[in-house]
């Protein structure tokens, strides 16, 4: 009937995360509640910082990225100024931080450069 999910109380995060790629129902209700939760949190810093890029590696970015980008988009995305959304580039990793570096290290030596040529 659909309400049934392989969790319990005590589920570990990894177990968690399989019930998730399982599409358990409990779990990715839950997973997306926490994604909106942590999308509101990331209004707070752009309000606070403006930040050009915002890089979201950690082990629950990586979950499930495409829900967690569908969370930031519905939750930010109407929530700040139209202008600094466009202007936004949010990097989810999947896991390897080492390509989230090298993704971010493009960004800025990008930035520097499009700075020093505008000169």
């Amino acid at each position: 009937d659909g309400n049934y999910s392989v969790l319990r109380p005590n589920s570990t995060f990894e177990e968690i995360v399989e019930a998730i790629k399982l599409n358990d129902r409990l779990a990715v209700d839950e997973y997306r509640s926490a994604c909106d939760l942590l999308a509101v949190g990331v209004i707070n810093i752009i309000n606070i910082l403006n930040p050009d890029v915002i890089v979201m590696e950690e082990d629950m970015a990586a979950v499930a990225p495409d829900i967690l980008k569908e969370s930031l988009e519905k939750v930010v995305k109407p929530s700040i100024i139209k202008e600094m959304w466009d202007n936004l580039k949010i990097v989810i990793g999947e896991g390897d931080k080492e390509a989230v570096l090298a993704g971010v290290s493009i960004l800025a030596m990008d930035e520097v450069l499009r700075v020093y040529f505008r000169k």
